[in-house]
């Protein structure tokens, strides 16, 4: 088994991205049903974002992104935005210290309604989403409350972790530089990626969230002069630059929008991910078999 059946096999099926649109799906006219009656803010928009749109994503279908815009605002300046269209009034219960809309309550009203309708479903506030995993399809959304940001090429979705805050993001120009990367290196970056998640998940090893490792990814292959021209130069060419200016501990956010991308990964972590990274690149320049077999034995 060469490369190339490693990726067929960790890529996601028809089926999967039948579940996937089906799921969404429903789960939109759940939404917009709770709007409608006034529950909920009548979504501006929703589209799905994160790995599974950008092509790089493996299974299991746990953590699918889901952004719903929720209103649109106005940037007045770096630290104020105006609501300039909401269906949805934000009463005072909604407000933090600050006096303004809190994005953890937000991220708690859209938990409570959706758990009346997906009773029996596993529904929790995990940072800056809510994750609804629908047990029918076998698919777990990361719903992401966000505000376009009409005067400006952003969005504002959930700070994460116990702020009330907001910060910037804008998932089209994430998939917009990766897509341009991906051409650049002969359509065979984003099968990388694919394959080093893959690999990361085998052996083990503590790993960087998915976007802060796709990230590392642009930089690495951002500086690579020539295109790459197969899988293993692909692959041996990442495991040589993993740690490239120590982005597996902190990495600049491509799209500038947001600050640098902690991963929590202390010194042993790192030393970890570089020694088997060691282990990869001597396999992979014995042979593409040798390469798979390490990644995963079970797949022979």
């Amino acid at each position: 088994m060469g490369i190339n059946k490693l990726i067929n096999y960790i890529k996601l099926s028809q089926q999967e991205i039948q579940n996937v649109s089906n799921a969404k799906d429903n789960l939109i006219q759940t939404v917009k049903s709770k709007a409608q009656n006034g529950y909920l803010p009548y979504p501006k928009d929703t589209f799905l974002t994160g790995s599974y749109k950008r092509g790089t994503k493996i299974s299991p279908l746990d953590d699918v992104d889901i952004f719903y815009v929720i209103g649109l605002a106005e940037k007045k300046d770096n630290h104020w935005h105006t609501i300039t269209n909401c269906t949805f009034k934000f009463g005072e219960d909604f407000k933090d210290e600050d006096e303004n809309i809190s994005s953890i309550k937000i991220l708690n009203l859209i938990k409570k309604e959706i758990s009346k309708t997906y009773s029996r479903s596993e529904i929790r506030r995990n940072g800056e989403v809510v994750n609804v995993y629908l047990t029918a399809y076998e698919v777990g959304f990361d719903i992401v409350p966000a505000w376009e940001i009409i005067n400006e090429n952003y969005y504002l979705i959930p700070a994460g972790g116990d702020s009330t805050k907001w910060k910037r993001s804008n998932p089209k120009i994430d998939e917009n530089i990766l897509d341009e990367l991906n051409e650049k290196h002969n359509k065979l970056l984003k099968n990388i990626i694919r394959i080093v998640k893959y690999w990361f998940r085998k052996k083990k090893i503590k790993t960087p969230r998915s976007y802060h490792l796709e990230s590392i990814a642009y930089y690495i292959f951002g500086k690579k002069e020539s295109a790459t021209s197969s899988y293993v130069e692909g692959l041996i060419y990442f495991y040589e630059n993993i740690n490239y200016n120590d982005y597996l501990k902190k990495c600049p956010d491509p799209t500038n929008l947001s600050g640098d991308l902690s991963s929590n990964l202390n010194d042993n972590d790192i030393s970890k991910i570089i020694a088997e990274s060691e282990k990869a690149i001597s396999c992979l320049r014995k042979s593409e078999e040798e390469f798979v077999r390490y990644v995963d034995p079970e797949l022979y």
